[in-house]
């Protein structure tokens, strides 16, 4: 996975400058709209986009489907977001970066719950402690829904998470049996 997009991003840039008659391959847009998206650069990202031949982003669809990221970030539609960035099956060049950015976004939002994130490493094939009590007491309170639809399954998971007060998965992790 990419770690260092400043550098990434000074070298798309440097490809867009010297690029033959000015336009650069659809990769390089994508790359860099990812990129601005990620550092949170939504005018470098719109002024990208203004820019863009119409050319290469109505043959390109990838490069509308980061552009459908980037409005619902400057729309701060985080939900919508995430729907975005889950909706296209985005290419392996611009697949770590949309990762990376959904990562950012993801940390952040924990930011604003002013939950404490417990490590956890990756690939283990246990639960992580704070999961466990989150898990098993949406589905405890699950069990009691009918749910049918997607919308409506995603309205109850938001504003369930949303009922939780900020001590709830602390105190639930406090309460679980030694092993």
């Amino acid at each position: 996975m990419l770690l260092n997009f400043d550098k990434l991003c000074v070298d798309l840039e440097k490809q867009e400058l010297e690029a033959p008659n000015g336009i650069p391959p659809a990769l390089v847009y994508a790359q860099l709209l990812g990129v601005y998206l990620y550092q949170n650069d939504l005018c470098n990202a719109k002024f990208l986009w203004k820019r863009i031949p119409q050319s290469i982003t109505s043959s390109n669809p990838e490069i509308g489907a980061i552009w459908a990221v980037g409005q619902k970030l400057w729309k701060k539609d985080l939900a919508g977001t995430y729907v975005a960035l889950s909706r296209y099956n985005w290419t392996e060049p611009v697949l770590n970066i949309m990762r990376a950015l959904e990562a950012v976004l993801v940390k952040n939002y924990l930011k604003t719950l002013d939950w404490e994130v417990l490590p956890h490493p990756p690939y283990s094939p246990d639960i992580a402690l704070s999961d466990y009590h989150l898990f098993w007491s949406m589905a405890h309170t699950l069990s009691e829904q009918r749910l049918t639809l997607y919308e409506d399954t995603k309205n109850w998971v938001d504003s369930w998470i949303a009922s939780k007060y900020k001590e709830f998965c602390r105190l639930g992790i406090q309460t679980l049996p030694e092993r």
